[in-house]
């Protein structure tokens, strides 16, 4: 079972910005595969939309996402979930200078997922 779902979204400006089509694969059998990929794709496009609304004052939202550490054969502790801090909030694009580089523009920057490990072992999840 398969299901597509493709959203447009257009902003302040009118011009069009297409998210590719989005596949679904459920394994589950009828009658049941049907309406759970229906779902699915409904989730999806209502997440979609959240994020990239119709009307903006912004001119254009960017999503950014930052996991960085640096593994180290040579190192016999692993790095865990642990070790890594997440950073929300404001402190996400400080002293970033991809994020300075934006401040004069019509920029939103959505933060999803920005977290830091100091350089360690391997990772071990």
């Amino acid at each position: 079972m398969v299901g597509c779902c493709t959203v447009n979204i257009v902003n302040k400006d009118n011009r069009g910005v297409q998210v590719s089509r989005l596949l679904f694969l459920s394994g589950i059998p009828e009658p049941y595969g049907e309406k759970l990929t229906i779902i699915k794709q409904l989730i999806t496009c209502a997440l979609i939309l959240a994020f990239f609304p119709c009307t903006t004052e912004k001119e254009l939202r960017i999503p950014t996402y930052d996991i960085r550490h640096e593994s180290n054969t040579f190192f016999t502790l692993p790095t865990t979930e642990s070790d890594f801090k997440v950073l929300r909030g404001k402190e996400v694009l400080e002293n970033r200078l991809w994020a300075e580089a934006y401040q004069n523009e019509d920029v939103e920057f959505i933060r999803v997922l920005h977290a830091y490990a100091w350089p360690g072992g391997t990772l071990r999840f």
